[in-house]
């Protein structure tokens, strides 16, 4: 597994399915991500849509609200994947997302507003993103 798409959503259903859509339109080959959706708790009707869901690379998970942080980190400890990309229940991902995250990290660039975490041997390393693209830095 390439990549884990974590999730974290509170009361955003009708949001929820257009995030949802958009992940699942990934040009990226289905087998090589998985979708962790952690409900944290919500009281709208995003568990019936939810757990109504039927996908190879999907999973739900319900949660007590105790707010999007232990959300995530339930979602990286259910996780598969040697990159970790964290989502809202709100956002929308561009179709060929994952493809450029990948060729970010190809090309040693250091940009962005994302963070991500590689799992290697279980401890997590953290890559941050930084809003300025290195070489803009080497150029002050």
């Amino acid at each position: 597994m390439r990549f884990s798409v974590v999730i974290s959503t509170f009361n955003r259903r009708p949001l929820l399915t257009k995030c949802l859509e958009a992940v699942f339109c990934q040009e990226y080959p289905k087998n090589l991500y998985e979708v962790l959706v952690v409900d944290d708790g919500s009281t709208d009707d995003a568990r019936e849509y939810l757990s109504s869901i039927n996908r190879t690379n999907f999973y739900y998970f319900l949660e007590s609200h105790n707010g999007p942080a232990k959300s995530r980190n339930f979602g990286i400890q259910k996780s598969k994947g040697e990159f970790i990309a964290f989502f809202d229940g709100d956002n929308l991902m561009h179709n060929d997302y994952l493809f450029k995250v990948i060729d970010f990290f190809k090309s040693n660039l250091i940009t962005g507003g994302k963070t991500f975490l590689k799992i290697l041997s279980r401890k997590i390393i953290f890559l941050i993103l930084v809003l300025l693209k290195i070489i803009s830095l080497m150029s002050l």
